[in-house]
């Protein structure tokens, strides 16, 4: 018995057009050098999360390391956010 193609052309064409909007955005984007003040703020961080709060400020951080293998290839994954949410009466 054949399988139906029209289902899963259909989700490869909405995957595809993820991916081009994707591909677009990161196209348009402008390159720019990272701050290194904001490298070493995320270096700094402490393993898990964190957050902190004063009258008109949030605060928050998370900082997360693994390191991760399948088969004979190997990667380290190291993401840092910083959030600093402001509100202030005008």
């Amino acid at each position: 018995m054949a399988a139906p193609i029209a289902p899963i052309a259909g989700i490869a064409l909405k995957y595809a057009a993820v991916l081009a909007c994707g591909y677009l955005i990161a196209r348009r984007l402008p390159e720019r050098a990272p701050d290194p003040r904001a490298d070493g703020a995320m270096d700094d961080m402490a393993d898990g999360f964190a957050a902190s709060a004063d009258e008109n400020t949030v605060r928050a951080g998370m900082r997360w390391r693994r390191a991760v293998k399948i088969g004979a290839v190997g990667a380290r994954i190291d993401a840092a956010v910083l959030t600093r949410f402001r509100v202030t009466r005008a």
